[in-house]
């Protein structure tokens, strides 16, 4: 839905004062919401670097370009030249983070980070957050990893049947708190 991939009334979703519902995703993008989404779907012909170029291609004004991505996942500027879907897993997640990144975001919207990766990349992607977040922007993670999720993130919400069934500060809520809103123990 806020990735204009699931078509919704106009009215159903608002950004910035705007009707967004059924809008394309490259106007979604435009207006400052980008999408890290799960499983990846990198462009399988093209380069890492050619993957990455493609979130510029909203043409937004900010901070994140190349040699910031490269800074923030060195391993991409190494692997620059190669298929993008010849990198493991973890480094797949990072030109998908690295190309939502390059569309310079108000918000970045991320859907399961640590599906399937190994806890060491784990670590290095999460690691990233407090410099992807340095200058105000606005992150969203869907993770089924809490523990992961609680260390990162400042609010935490947890959702069950589609609706919040606990929220706070993330460091405040106790893990019992949290296993009783999922599972009711």
């Amino acid at each position: 839905m806020l990735d204009g991939l699931i078509k919704v009334p106009r009215r159903a979703i608002h950004w910035k004062g705007q009707a967004m519902g059924g809008l394309p995703t490259g106007d979604i993008v435009k207006s400052g919401l980008t999408m890290v989404p799960e499983g990846r779907r990198l462009f399988p012909s093209l380069t890492v670097e050619e993957n990455l170029m493609m979130g510029a291609n909203a043409q937004r004004k900010g901070a994140w370009n190349l040699a910031r991505i490269y800074k923030l996942f060195p391993i991409l500027k190494e692997k620059r030249a190669l298929p993008s879907t010849s990198l493991s897993g973890g480094q797949q997640q990072m030109i998908a983070i690295g190309r939502a990144l390059m569309s310079n975001p108000d918000v970045l919207l991320c859907d399961e980070l640590s599906l399937g990766l190994a806890p060491i990349v784990i670590k290095e992607i999460y690691s990233a957050m407090p410099e992807i977040t340095s200058e105000g922007m606005t992150v969203v993670i869907v993770e089924q990893d809490v523990a992961m999720a609680k260390l990162v993130s400042k609010r935490l919400y947890c959702f069950q049947e589609g609706r919040v069934s606990l929220q706070g500060d993330s460091h405040s809520l106790t893990n019992q708190e949290i296993s009783h809103a999922y599972f009711g123990v």
